[in-house]
C-alpha cells in the first residue's frame, strides 16, 4: 500500500535542500566578492606576502566563480523541484553526479 503524498514530501524536500545550496552559494559569493573589493583584507595580505598578491586574488575568483555555479545549480533545483520539470532536474543532477578529481 504506497503512502499518500510521498511524491509531495519529495518534492518539498528537492526544493528545500535546493534552497539551502543556493543560500549556501549566495554567502560563498559574498565573502568572496568581500575578500576582492574590501581593503582592509587586501592589505593585511600583501604585508604578510611582500606585494605578491596573485595566488590571493585566484583564491577569491575561484571562491566567487563557485559561489555563481552553486547559486545557478541552486536557482535551477528550486525551479524544477516546484514546476517538476525533467529538463531542470536533470540540468541540476549534471553537477552532482559527475566524476569528481580525487
Amino acid at each position: 500500500m504506497p503512502v499518500k503524498g510521498g511524491t509531495k514530501c519529495i518534492k518539498y524536500l528537492l526544493f528545500g535542500f535546493n534552497f539551502i545550496f543556493w543560500l549556501a552559494g549566495i554567502a560563498v559569493l559574498a565573502i568572496g566578492l568581500w575578500l576582492r573589493f574590501d581593503s582592509q583584507t587586501k592589505s593585511i595580505f600583501e604585508q604578510e606576502t611582500n606585494n605578491n598578491n596573485s595566488s590571493f586574488y585566484t583564491g577569491v575568483y575561484i571562491l566567487i566563480g563557485a559561489g555563481a555555479l552553486m547559486m545557478l545549480v541552486g536557482f535551477l533545483g528550486c525551479c524544477g523541484a516546484v514546476q517538476e520539470s525533467q529538463c531542470m532536474l536533470g540540468l541540476v543532477s549534471i553537477p552532482s553526479v559527475s566524476p569528481q578529481p580525487p
